[in-house]
């Protein structure tokens, strides 16, 4: 099932599980890897009793999910609590997908009746049996926060990353790398792609990829957004076959050597106060490469988790600082970052869309709600 880039008006909250179309089951798994944030802030406070563990200001989008305060009870559980007088192997494993459906959609509502942490350990084990691959998917990773099996979780979001739906395999990606990031299943998204080496361009815009992202065709030249963007937006968009790259990998180092990489890069083209777009963690890569002297006429953040003071400009040296993004995306919310800039001086532009990474580098989302205007 491929899973849209343009919701606009999903169900949130437990009533995401109401139905079971495609949108839903990307509200569903919003609600999951909030379900996760939950049981990991619960253990927190749980674990410091004797003192409070600040809370973090909830954006609005997560307020209206309405994810219930949940209460540690000091243990972790296994697939058969959530199939109580089963064995694993037999019954479990035959079930239907309209009865586990079911069963997930009773759980929601009961856990927001009777906030349980057996409860939500529950529900997240009987959507990692679900056939669905993004509520899989999601409830996997989230289920890390109190599985005590945690190889079978591994194991999904390892199959996951080999997904055919792309939102899938960045959302299994992204959760694993947080998870297990020595995994094997990881390597081959860093690989890097064929190229040739050619003479610099004056073209002064560039475009950076994000994480595990290196081989997609989407943003480089000849692919769908770079043609875009090119042709459309920005006319003086870099199309050597020398374009800038970077490892792809999910690790501050990795990023902090690409933009290291980007510095060298600008310095040995001569490219003097370009605009530099990035997508997902090849945005922070551009807030790195500020701090170590990249000058840029302006800063376009597609879709950028936000690890504030982690990854912040060296605003002295950017015009001009834009982020596009969507509601509640999935795979920032794997990523454990936040999803708002509060800094005055980065300009907020938040999409009528919901839930998907991808939707910020789609031509046709660009063109349909005038995201050229927004630069």
């Amino acid at each position: 099932m491929p899973y849209p880039l343009d919701v606009t008006a999903p169900r949130l909250g437990a009533e995401a599980f109401a139905d079971n179309d495609a949108a839903s089951q990307l509200a569903q798994a919003a609600f999951l890897l909030l379900l996760g944030q939950e049981l990991r802030r619960s253990r927190e406070r749980w674990a410091v009793p004797r003192r409070a563990v600040p809370e973090e200001p909830l954006d609005e989008d997560v307020i209206r999910f309405g994810i219930p305060r949940i209460d540690a009870e000091g243990r972790r559980y296994r697939h058969r609590d959530a199939f109580p007088g089963e064995t694993l192997g037999s019954r479990s494993r035959a079930r239907g997908a309209a009865e586990l459906y079911e069963r997930s959609r009773d759980l929601a509502d009961q856990l927001r009746t009777s906030p349980r942490e057996s409860t939500a350990a529950a529900l997240l084990y009987v959507c990692v049996a679900r056939p669905d691959p993004i509520v899989r998917v999601a409830a996997a990773a989230a289920s890390i926060e109190i599985t005590a099996e945690p190889m079978r979780p591994i194991a999904v979001l390892a199959k996951g990353t080999r997904d055919d739906d792309p939102l899938v395999r960045n959302l299994a990606a992204t959760a694993l790398a947080r998870i297990y990031p020595e995994h094997p299943a990881l390597r081959r998204l860093s690989q890097r792609p064929r190229r040739k080496r050619s003479k610099g361009d004056a073209h002064t815009s560039l475009l950076v990829h994000g994480t595990f992202a290196r081989t997609d065709t989407w943003w480089q030249p000849g692919g769908d957004f770079h043609s875009y963007l090119l042709a459309d937006v920005l006319h003086d968009l870099y199309a050597g076959a020398d374009r800038f790259d970077w490892s792809g990998g999910y690790s501050d180092a990795a990023r902090l050597l690409a933009a290291s990489d980007l510095q060298a890069w600008v310095g040995t083209h001569g490219v003097t106060d370009p605009l530099i777009a990035g997508h997902s963690h090849g945005a922070n890569v551009i807030f790195l490469a500020t701090q170590l002297a990249v000058t840029m006429r302006e800063a376009v953040l597609l879709s950028c988790p936000v690890r504030w003071p982690q990854y912040v400009p060296d605003f002295a040296r950017v015009g001009k600082c834009v982020s596009i993004r969507v509601h509640m995306d999935l795979v920032i919310l794997a990523d454990g970052a936040g999803q708002r800039f509060d800094d005055p001086r980065i300009q907020e532009n938040v999409l009528p869309l919901w839930f998907h990474h991808s939707a910020t580098h789609d031509p046709g989302i660009w063109r349909k709600y005038d995201v050229q205007s927004m630069l």
